[in-house]
């Protein structure tokens, strides 16, 4: 008998429109409940899943390519996607893979023609270049921050500043979160420390272009220039933002051709203004009824926060199967794991060694208590799924592991669920002993 799969009703987010960031949250959804589909065939079930979660993945970096064409040049889209096949190519590669990639390379030509043809020329980057060249014409010390929403468009816009004749001079310096997928791993906090130093410090470097990381809690006294490039949020992020143009006689412009993006922020400016009245309105209130008013409120939530109360997790004491998210081949049990300084987790035991591979480290360095050597990957033939990290850690070389880059199954029920961070999954678990590897 066949079963049939309809993509509709793995998820609830409707009105998904291709290049949008509403279909990327789609297509994250749908990945996440194609990872712990279950079927009786755990060979076809390893099949479908696989090619499942490379088809997601895949859907994924088109939708990116299709924001960057919106917002940014064709030719950066089109770059982001070479890039993307490139790495294709040099990782597991099998036959679906093969035939997307044929797919792309078929359309290569007509792509690249679209690419440098003049009438598709963004007509929003025009509007970009205008208002910096009119602001740094009437203000050579201009200091800015340009917001956008995703990484791949901080990378597509600072090439684009770079390659305009006009707006070298700017020496455009970006700034990402640390990011949280595999897909996009950001920057590190000292690398983030080290861009605002040089901005802050260095008149040279006269725009920032930048992720939501810079949007709070992050003070830039020089900047007098914010933009805000089809980035709108709620009304504490918009005042966070314009917020980052310290410096006397700041500017914000919002340069977008959504119309519900307008309205978002006329909204947000309205709501603004409801909340700077009620700050008037409080300023107002006796000072002694002001302070019962407040501790009547505290008093209130206290009670509510402890009629609650909060359940401590129950420990899952059950041994567990970890399998490989993109394969579904197994990798270890939750009886073998062990656990580095709270926070690190690895996995004793040489049959562990059989599931994986790997690759020397594209950045080797020391990081806090360890070492980098190399990456771990699957090691089941065209699989390749990035599993985590090898270290030095003492006088020990072993692997340390990411939760999300497995799919966690009870041996009892068959029952499987995904994990985004080690804290949320509760099982036993037990430090790490050098008495026992040295076994």
């Amino acid at each position: 008998m066949k079963t049939f799969f309809f993509p509709e009703t793995l998820s609830q987010i409707q009105n998904r429109d291709f290049g949008t960031q509403r279909y990327e949250q789609w297509i994250m959804t749908f990945q996440k409940k194609c990872s712990v589909l279950r079927l009786q065939d755990k060979d076809k079930e390893s099949r479908i899943c696989r090619a499942l979660f490379l088809y997601t993945s895949h859907l994924r970096i088109l939708n990116d390519a299709l924001i960057i064409n919106e917002h940014a040049r064709t030719k950066d889209a089109l770059e982001y996607l070479k890039g993307f096949f490139n790495n294709v190519r040099t990782a597991g590669f099998d036959e679906i893979e093969q035939g997307l990639t044929r797919r792309f390379e078929e359309r290569l030509q007509e792509l690249e023609s679209i690419s440098v043809d003049p009438s598709n020329e963004n007509p929003k980057l025009k509007d970009l270049c205008f208002i910096l060249q009119e602001e740094y014409h009437l203000n050579p010390e201009t200091r800015t921050i340009l917001f956008v929403k995703t990484r791949g468009l901080v990378d597509a816009l600072k090439k684009w500043i770079e390659e305009n004749s006009k707006l070298t001079f700017l020496k455009p310096e970006i700034l990402t979160g640390r990011g949280k997928t595999t897909k996009d791993r950001g920057m590190t906090l000292p690398a983030q420390k080290c861009v605002l130093d040089a901005f802050r410090a260095h008149g040279e470097k006269k725009i920032l272009i930048a992720t939501s990381v810079a949007d709070e809690g992050i003070d830039i006294a020089q900047c007098n220039l914010v933009i805000l490039y089809e980035y709108v949020g709620n009304v504490i992020r918009m005042i966070q933002t314009r917020g980052r143009g310290r410096a006397r006689g700041s500017k914000c412009f919002l340069v977008t051709s959504n119309a519900d993006v307008i309205e978002k922020e006329k909204i947000n400016l309205y709501k603004e203004k409801m909340m700077n009245d009620s700050i008037l309105s409080l300023q107002e209130w006796d000072e002694k009824a002001f302070k019962k008013k407040i501790h009547q409120i505290q008093i209130h939530e206290k009670f509510i926060r402890d009629s609650q109360g909060k359940a401590e997790p129950k420990l899952d004491k059950k041994n567990k199967k970890l399998l490989c998210r993109k394969c579904k081949a197994f990798a270890c049990h939750t009886a073998d794991i062990r656990v580095i300084e709270e926070s690190h987790y690895t996995v004793v035991g040489d049959a562990f060694k059989e599931c994986f591979v790997t690759k020397l480290h594209p950045k080797p360095k020391s990081v806090g208590i360890f070492e980098k050597k190399a990456k771990v990957f699957c090691a089941r033939q065209n699989c390749s799924h990035d599993w985590g990290i090898h270290v030095k850690y003492k006088t020990f070389e072993i692997p340390i592991i990411k939760i999300e880059s497995f799919v966690v199954e009870d041996i009892a029920t068959g029952e499987q669920r995904l994990y985004a961070k080690w804290r949320d999954f509760h099982f036993e678990k037990l430090p790490f002993d050098p008495a026992e590897m040295s076994k």
